[in-house]
């Protein structure tokens, strides 16, 4: 009976090593269970990176920087500095017109460049009055314009030369402009038929 029990017990240890040994050599010539088991060099399984962990290789989406931080480029260079304007120079003839009048036309040597009659205008009475580095002129004349237009014109034509407006009188229709060698002024009221206007003027040598 004992013999019959120690022969039994060693059978079922025997199958029991057995059934042990087939499993254990499964598992390790399974190709399933040896990748399935191993887990990646990065702690990750071999399917790859979790979505949502990594970014994509060339994913355009990670390549756009995010809003309000794009670099924009540099403005242009800007220069503060204003645009350059010519000095003002001497407008007296060289040589100088020898002092003279007219009447009912412009005298010779008056400075037309600076200072003409308006067209359609009749003139009076005119005079030049040369000394060393000065000229003075005058000039006296008649249109059919009005006064305000007849200033207006000489505004257009003396701001034409570069010359500066000055302070004007409240009352009448007037303009004085200057620069450093030139003083002109208009004045003209009504007067018979139409307008009479004068000119002064004086230009300086500097």
């Amino acid at each position: 009976m004992a013999q019959s029990r120690v022969r039994w017990g060693l059978l079922v240890a025997g199958i029991v090593l057995i059934a042990a040994a087939v499993v254990g050599g499964w598992m390790l010539t399974s190709p399933a269970g040896s990748d399935a088991a191993a887990p990646s060099a990065s702690g990750s399984s071999a399917a790859g990176p979790v979505a949502g962990t990594e970014a994509e290789a060339g994913d355009p989406a990670q390549a756009m920087p995010e809003h309000g931080t794009e670099a924009l480029p540099p403005d242009s260079p800007r220069s503060n500095t204003p645009p350059s304007v010519a000095p003002p120079t001497p407008r007296l003839p060289d040589p100088l017109p020898v002092s003279a009048s007219a009447r009912g036309s412009l005298v010779a040597g008056y400075p037309v460049e600076v200072a003409a009659p308006l067209e359609h205008s009749e003139v009076l009475d005119s005079s030049v009055a040369g000394a060393p580095g000065t000229l003075q002129f005058t000039l006296v004349a008649h249109s059919e314009v009005s006064p305000e237009q007849i200033v207006e014109q000489y505004r257009a034509a003396w701001s034409g030369i570069a010359l500066s407006p000055e302070a004007e009188p409240s009352a009448g229709a007037t303009a004085s402009f200057r620069d450093a060698f030139t003083s002109v002024t208009v004045s003209a009221e009504t007067g018979g038929t139409g307008t009479v206007y004068s000119i002064f003027g004086v230009l300086k040598a500097g």
